[in-house]
């Protein structure tokens, strides 16, 4: 089964904290083993930022988007697509292991000093237990499951 939702246009805060929009869809599909969904953002309406600024902008309208529509939904299982000018990738989720502990999240601290290690299950890690961001860095072309989905 999969479920593919209207484009919505998002407004978000750019570096400068003046609003920026961007236009999105959700996509629902299950690849065999599990429910998935892609955050599909299809462009930014006004110019394309610039790097380092794309990553701010897409970061903030990643976190706009899960606020919005994934709270309590695993992002292990949440897939990030951005269309630019440049092309379209698939980008990784990530987010700040300290911060999900810090926040009282479930998670277990091992070790002291310099050389502590938070232990996380994947499945708590979810949308409203920590701020995420994409990793452009490892930015990739769709994997093919994710690209039929979005047709």
């Amino acid at each position: 089964m999969s479920y593919q939702c209207s484009f919505n246009d998002l407004l978000y805060p750019q570096v400068d904290r003046t609003p920026g929009i961007a236009r999105y869809r959700i996509v629902s599909f299950d690849d065999g083993f599990a429910m998935r969904a892609v955050v599909h953002i299809v462009r930014f309406v006004d110019t394309v930022p610039a790097a380092p600024a794309i990553d701010v902008a897409i970061d903030a309208a990643l976190n706009k988007i899960i606020d919005a529509h994934f709270l309590g939904i695993r992002i292990d299982r949440v897939h990030l697509v951005v269309e630019s000018s440049d092309g379209v990738f698939e980008y990784p989720i990530e987010f700040d292991a300290t911060e999900f502990y810090k926040r009282g999240n479930s998670s277990a601290l091992q070790g002291s000093g310099k050389s502590q290690a938070v232990s996380i299950d994947s499945k708590d890690v979810v949308g409203g237990s920590v701020s995420f961001f994409a990793l452009s860095a490892k930015r990739h072309a769709m994997s093919a499951v994710v690209e039929n989905a979005l047709r």
